[in-house]
């Protein structure tokens, strides 16, 4: 059985209309929601395993401010171009890249990339719910038939769980 865990970046800044789209970095309520959602994304199993992020400064920074909120874990990832994409073929296509070792997969990117994958991955009803991840979203998808990463398509996961920084109990703006 695979699981893929999908992290979408937290909230990003728009302060600065001179930096480019790969180098914004969070903004304030971006990083509250990377503290808020470190316990519970980390705390499931497999997701702080072979972690695959994005190069924008959003996507790293995402990363770095929850693992400092679990600083009895070491987390570690790695940035991989090819994940900094829109397009969900794209993240497909490199899913279906991975190598068999890997069971869990963590993938921290962008939309629509990454709602769009779930609706080509996802058997249940469920998943269509998902409009939209909103920033620092996350799914956890899980094959229910041991399948090979190259011959994921439609109905190879299904919807785990579903949780983002206004689904918790404690979130504030």
């Amino acid at each position: 059985m695979k699981k893929l865990n999908l992290i979408r970046h937290a909230k990003s800044s728009w302060d600065d209309p001179d930096i480019s789209d790969i180098e914004r970095p969070l903004n304030k309520r971006g990083i509250r929601s990377c503290e808020l959602m470190a316990r519970p994304i980390f705390g499931r199993s497999g997701v702080s395993k072979n972690i695959f992020c994005s190069p924008a400064s959003r996507a790293h920074l995402t990363v770095k401010y929850m693992s400092q909120q679990i600083p009895e874990e070491t987390i570690k990832w790695q940035i991989i171009d090819t994940l900094y994409c829109f397009e969900s073929a794209r993240l497909l296509n490199w899913c279906r890249s991975l190598d068999e070792s890997y069971v869990d997969v963590t993938i921290i990117g962008h939309n629509p990339a990454l709602t769009e994958l779930i609706y080509l991955l996802c058997r249940n009803e469920s998943a269509n719910n998902i409009e939209n991840i909103p920033t620092c979203g996350f799914v956890q998808l899980s094959s229910q038939q041991d399948v090979k990463w190259q011959n994921i398509n439609k109905g190879s996961f299904t919807l785990d769980a579903y949780i983002w920084p206004k689904s918790l109990p404690n979130w504030s703006h």
